[in-house]
Parts: structure tokens; C-alpha cells; sequence
């Protein structure tokens, strides 16, 4: 099942992980999903996340923000 863009998908970052007791930017967070796939995990500063953080956040402009988001 693919995400409903229209709920907003980074409304709730940054958010506080309370498995790893840190607040998570969107950029730590996609480091985070490429580990179980045996990827390369990109530098945080990598262009290849600031495009797809631009990306995801376009479709959230004008949605009211959602912070501090707190997932487990």
C-alpha cells in the first residue's frame, strides 16, 4: 500500500524516537531505512537527500505543521 500524499508525509519532523532516545531530522530517517536494504548509506549533507526531502516537503506546502512529531 503506497502513502496517502495528500495526509502529509514530513509534516511531524523533526521527531523524537523513543527506541533511540533522539529527535530524528527526515534526512536521519531515510539513513535509517536504507540499512535493512544493505545500501550504502549517503553522508547526511548528501544532495541526494536534500532533493528528496524537497521532493516529499512540496507536497505538504501549506498543510499546518504537526511538531513535535513522537514515534517509538
Amino acid at each position: 500500500m503506497l502513502a496517502d500524499v495528500t495526509e502529509g508525509l514530513t509534516r511531524h519532523f523533526p521527531t523524537w524516537r523513543t527506541s533511540q532516545g533522539a529527535a530524528w531530522d527526515m534526512r536521519r530517517r531515510f539513513q535509517w531505512c536504507m540499512t535493512p536494504l544493505g545500501a550504502n548509506m549517503l553522508a547526511a549533507d548528501a544532495i541526494e537527500y536534500a532533493e528528496l526531502e524537497l521532493y516529499l516537503t512540496s507536497f505538504d506546502n501549506g498543510k499546518p505543521m504537526s511538531v513535535p512529531g513522537i514515534r517509538h
